[in-house]
C-alpha cells in the first residue's frame, strides 16, 4: 500500500533503542532470585524465568517479560508465587526498576541514539515512546540516553493509558501532535508492536535487534531494518518518495 508523509515516530524502547536481553533479560535472573529468595523458594526461579520467556541467555518474542506490562507479567506469575497480582505487580515494577534503572548509569545502544533524535527533530519529526514499561523507568533510561527532551508523547503503561498493541494509543498521539495515524510509524522488534501498528493505521517500522525472529517481523512489518541506525535513511526516502510523487501535505488536519 501507499505510505503517507512520515511525520512522527514512536519508538519501542527494550530491544529497539537498548539491547534487551543485556538489560532486561539479565535483570529478570536477578528479580526472579530476589522474588523467590524473599518467600524462601529457591526451587521456583527457574520456572519464574521460563514463564517470563527467559532462558539460556535467549528471551522468548512471545514470552511476558518481551512484550506485557509489570500487571501482565504478575499474573503470569502469581501461581508460582502465590501473591495478588496487583501487589506483585508492584513489587516487580520496584525490583526492575532497581536492576534496569537505578543501578545503571549506561545503556547498550544500537547507534548513536542522541545523534538519531538530532536528525529526526532537524526534520521537522515528532518524536515519541510507545513502551509497556512505566513511566519511570522509561524516563530513567532516556534520561541516561540524553534524549528525554525530544521526547513529546509518553506511550507508557501504568498512567491510564491504552497500551500495546490497542490501536487507541496511535490515535492519541496522532492527535496530540496534529497529524493523521497513517503518517506515523511504529519502530519496534517484537510482533506485538507491528501488531500495534496495524491496529493502530500506523506505518510498521520492524527491527531485527530485539525479541522477534526477523520471519514472525517480516509477516507484519512495512519496512524491516537490522536496527535503529538505518532508520534516519529510511524515514528520508519515504519522506522524499512522497515529495516527488506530490501527495506531500496536501491532508490538511481536520
Amino acid at each position: 500500500g501507499e505510505t503517507a508523509m512520515i511525520k512522527g515516530i514512536l519508538f519501542d524502547k527494550d530491544g529497539t533503542l537498548i539491547d534487551f536481553y543485556e538489560v532486561w533479560g539479565k535483570a529478570a535472573v536477578k528479580v526472579a532470585k530476589r522474588l523467590c529468595d524473599a518467600r524462601r523458594m529457591p526451587e521456583r526461579q527457574r520456572m519464574l524465568l521460563r514463564e517470563m520467556g527467559v532462558a539460556d541467555g535467549r528471551v522468548d518474542p512471545d514470552g511476558a517479560l518481551a512484550w506485557k506490562s509489570y500487571r501482565g507479567v504478575a499474573e503470569d506469575l502469581q501461581e508460582y508465587l502465590g501473591t495478588d497480582p496487583e501487589k506483585l505487580a508492584g513489587e516487580l515494577a520496584e525490583l526492575f526498576y532497581e536492576e534496569v534503572g537505578l543501578k545503571r548509569t549506561a545503556y547498550p545502544t544500537f547507534t548513536d541514539v542522541k545523534a538519531m533524535m538530532e536528525a529526526l527533530r532537524s526534520r521537522g519529526l515528532w518524536i515519541g515512546v510507545a513502551t509497556t514499561d512505566d513511566l519511570k523507568s522509561t524516563r530513567r533510561c532516556l534520561e541516561v540516553l540524553g534524549v528525554e527532551e525530544y521526547i513529546s508523547f509518553w506511550g507508557v503503561s501504568g498512567e491510564g493509558l491504552p497500551e500495546k498493541p490497542d490501536g487507541r494509543l496511535a490515535s492519541l498521539a496522532a492527535g496530540h501532535w496534529g497529524i493523521w495515524k497513517d503518517e506515523i510509524a511504529m519502530v519496534g522488534d517484537n510482533p506485538n508492536d507491528m501488531r500495534f501498528a496495524r491496529n493502530g493505521g500506523a506505518v510498521a517500522i520492524g527491527v531485527k535487534s530485539g525479541t522477534g525472529t526477523e520471519d514472525m517481523l517480516r509477516e507484519q512489518a512495512d519496512y524491516l531494518l537490522d536496527s535503529v541506525e538505518d532508520l534516519v535513511d529510511l524515514i528520508d526516502q519515504i519522506n522524499t518518495e512522497e515529495k516527488r510523487n506530490g501527495t506531500y501535505s496536501v491532508k490538511a488536519c481536520v
